[in-house]
């Protein structure tokens, strides 16, 4: 935030317009980060709500996922959860863009100076702006992690309440048959039942019909996980679509009940499950993420403005490099990067999904974030960290784009009504 000019005399005031051009220039970080914020949340959230719902449960595809998903909950399915994150986002931006635009400043004056000349394509000026970069960007994806963690984890479990609503009904309609048929066998005297008496088998207990509950990997190409068993099969699977009854059991609350239910149920510090991979996540990526879009910019303005194609002895004056540095530049810059960063960031954020999934089970599978690694490595291998990245990808560069080039166009605009 700027610093404000004096104060006028007693008995004189600004008219409204000047007011309003001094909240805006002395504002400008905060309103260009909440204005990027909101319009990236709104159109990027459905997509984010399909990536986590193909890192907790095994969908044969991200087609599968979103058909299933709309026949089961609609279009409010999509966007379960983005409230706390449409309250959260702005503030948590706003600190992040200012402790990273504070923390450039301050090492670009101190530690990490750039010249004039390095800033027309050097190696070494491009070495300064990304060390500049990522340590300002870590800095403030450090911070904001541990500001926005609880909300994060509230999100998580709201985009999943009605999978794992209906996942836990799975589990106890299984059980239920298990115990009845073992209550009938000692009731019969008849031991072990034989290999030809289907109706004795509560794994295979029933076909579904349309309508019902999805118990077998053929229905909807969804592919078994290597997660807790649900009736009888192998994996964690996505419930779809249930009768009319079943359906009704389900009454999705607000946020301010699952908060309530998080903190009966583990306590305050309930609300930081997922808290490591939470912050390596948000530390590292953000760092990357900044980085990366820091050096394109600079190289598409260097180009744009004709450095590479120019004598040395006539580099490009100021005046070119800002004439160079158009919104398509914000556009490109900040889509590429945010989509390759998610290429390093997708494990990550794929073992925090999975250890805030199970944070509520009674019965975790998974006691820490580096036994789920262990056993996912060695079961899957690399390729499968990367389960639900299709979606991350097709939502990373127009959401990003529209990001940086609100960020950058309202930082511009605010800019222009100061002195």
């Amino acid at each position: 935030m700027r610093d404000a000019e004096d104060n006028p005399l007693p008995g004189h005031s600004w008219d409204v317009q000047s007011s309003v051009d001094r909240f805006l220039y002395n504002n400008e970080i905060v309103i260009a980060a909440t204005s990027a914020s909101i319009l990236s949340v709104l159109a990027g959230y459905p997509f984010d709500s399909l990536k986590t719902r193909m890192q907790a449960y095994r969908f044969g595809s991200a087609w599968a996922c979103l058909t299933q998903t709309y026949a089961a909950e609609g279009l409010a399915g999509f966007y379960r959860g983005v409230v706390p994150l449409l309250l959260s986002v702005s503030a948590f931006r706003s600190v992040s863009f200012t402790m990273y635009t504070n923390t450039k400043a301050f090492l670009n004056q101190t530690i990490l100076p750039i010249s004039a000349d390095e800033q027309l394509g050097s190696l070494c000026a491009y070495r300064r702006i990304a060390a500049n970069a990522y340590i300002s960007g870590a800095a403030g994806g450090c911070v904001v992690a541990t500001l926005n963690a609880p909300l994060e984890f509230v999100k998580i479990q709201r985009q999943l309440e009605r999978l794992i609503h209906t996942a836990q009904q799975q589990q106890a309609e299984a059980g239920a048959a298990a115990r009845a048929s073992a209550k009938s066998l000692r009731t019969a005297g008849s031991g072990v039942p034989p290999a030809a008496d289907p109706a004795v088998l509560p794994a295979k207990a029933a076909v579904p019909t349309v309508g019902e509950v999805f118990v077998g990997p053929a229905s909807a190409g969804i592919v078994a996980g290597d997660d807790h068993a649900i009736a009888g099969t192998r994996g964690r699977k996505p419930p779809v679509r249930r009768s009319d009854q079943q359906k009704a059991e389900f009454k999705p609350g607000t946020t301010v009940d699952m908060i309530r239910k998080i903190i009966k149920k583990r306590g305050v510090v309930g609300l930081y499950s997922g808290y490591v991979p939470h912050l390596l996540r948000d530390g590292f990526g953000t760092g990357l993420y900044f980085t990366f879009y820091e050096l394109l910019k600079h190289s598409l303005i260097n180009y744009n403005a004709g450095l590479y194609s120019r004598p040395s002895t006539d580099p490009p004056t100021a005046a070119d490099l800002a004439a160079a540095e158009v919104p398509l530049v914000h556009m490109l810059a900040g889509g590429l990067g945010g989509t390759v960063v998610w290429l390093f960031l997708f494990p990550i954020d794929l073992a925090k999904s999975v250890i805030q999934r199970e944070a509520l089970s009674d019965s975790p599978k998974y006691r820490s974030t580096l036994e789920f690694v262990a056993k996912h490595w060695k079961k899957r291998g690399l390729v499968g960290f990367y389960h639900g990245l299709g979606p991350q990808l097709i939502r990373s560069f127009p959401v990003h784009s529209l990001n940086f080039l609100v960020y950058e166009q309202v930082t511009r605009f605010c800019r222009s009504r100061g002195p």
